[in-house]
């Protein structure tokens, strides 16, 4: 156990240390700033606190931050199993199988990490007026109730249904914990795509959930939403009482597990066979 962290911990050090780290950190930031500017401006104009679980849930919801998140992921993990010079000694160290291993907890790590920076991010964007209540707080019912969407150009989508059917912590921590799976599982495709077919196969290969998640968000409804890895991630995808037909987040977070599961033994089982270029 010791030498897979020692593994797992180099990786990242090189991986946090490379430009596109840093890159995909500032456009993360920016991006924040796009979307949550226009709540900032409004809980300042009206004297009214933002909740700040309430705010991730909404985010996480855009079907636009989930698409560039996974984008970021990619970009993160393109090079899943790591290829750089001193590999093959860290192979040699640690063993072939600790190493392939490494790689899948190099992907759950960058994911939850890339996670955890959008949520930092939304939280010192709000900081002067962050509130952290079991309630949604007046500044984000002012977006959802009272239409302030429109007056400040929000990117956002604020479906009132999330507010009837889930706590502001409770539809922050599904979306978080949905998200997670389904970034984890671009980013073993991605892995895995390496591995079979090169670079470019793994980037293809990987594009397909991203391209499902697109056609989702512009053209389907419904029961399509059951085929579609990162549209589970997405509350208002899933069922709430509505009775529209949605797959009910039991089957989210499910799918999503099998499907990390199975994508993670695969990436451990061909990094153990095939022969991998260092």
């Amino acid at each position: 156990m010791r030498k897979y962290f020692a593994c797992l911990r180099y990786n990242l050090q090189k991986q946090f240390a490379s430009p596109t780290a840093w890159l995909v950190a500032i456009l993360t930031v920016l991006l924040m700033d796009r979307h949550v500017a226009p709540v900032r401006q409004c809980a300042l104009d009206f004297g009214a606190s933002v909740s700040w679980p309430g705010l991730a849930a909404f985010l996480l919801d855009s079907s636009t931050i989930t698409l560039l998140g996974g984008l970021a992921i990619l970009a993160l993990v393109i090079r899943i199993p790591m290829d750089d010079e001193a590999q093959w000694l860290v192979m040699l160290r640690s063993g072939r199988k600790t190493w392939a291993r490494a790689q899948v907890g190099m992907v759950f790590a960058v994911c939850g990490i890339y996670l955890l920076l959008l949520a930092l991010a939304a939280l010192i964007w709000i900081a002067p007026c962050v509130e952290t209540t079991r309630d949604w707080s007046k500044g984000i019912l002012l977006f959802v109730e009272d239409g302030a969407y429109e007056t400040y150009d929000s990117m956002l989508s604020y479906d009132p249904w999330i507010v009837e059917a889930y706590s502001p912590w409770g539809a922050a921590l599904i979306g978080l914990f949905l998200h997670f799976l389904a970034y984890c599982f671009l980013g073993l495709l991605m892995a895995l795509g390496n591995l079979l077919f090169g670079k470019r196969g793994g980037i293809l290969l990987s594009a397909i959930p991203l391209g499902a998640d697109v056609l989702m968000a512009e053209v389907y409804t419904g029961t399509a939403y059951y085929f579609s890895p990162l549209t589970l991630s997405r509350i208002t995808c899933l069922d709430y009482g509505d009775l529209m037909g949605r797959p009910p987040v039991w089957y989210a977070f499910g799918l999503l597990l099998v499907l990390c599961a199975g994508t993670a033994w695969a990436v451990v089982r061909l990094c153990m066979k095939k022969e991998t270029r260092i």
